[in-house]
């Protein structure tokens, strides 16, 4: 299987449409979610999202997990 490097796709909708490629191609279960949405104003939550999100791709596993806007989880300390 070949491998498509996602940062070098600028274009979001050649993105979408690489990602579903991808997803059709293979029987791997495909996860899908925005950085933002891991981000929670309750301490801990977001490491909490995080963890549950690779629990569940380990358990359906061949998984591919895009996480979409991932600059919004960094945050300077």
């Amino acid at each position: 299987m070949s491998s498509v490097s996602v940062n070098h796709i600028h274009n979001k909708r050649s993105l979408s449409l690489t990602l579903e490629a991808v997803a059709n191609s293979t029987s791997a279960t495909f996860l899908r979610v925005v950085g933002s949405e891991l981000i929670q104003k309750v301490l801990g939550d977001g490491p909490k999202l995080v963890r549950e999100l690779f629990r569940v791709a380990d358990d359906l596993s061949p998984s591919i997990v895009i996480i979409d806007e991932i600059d919004a989880v960094g945050t300077k300390r």
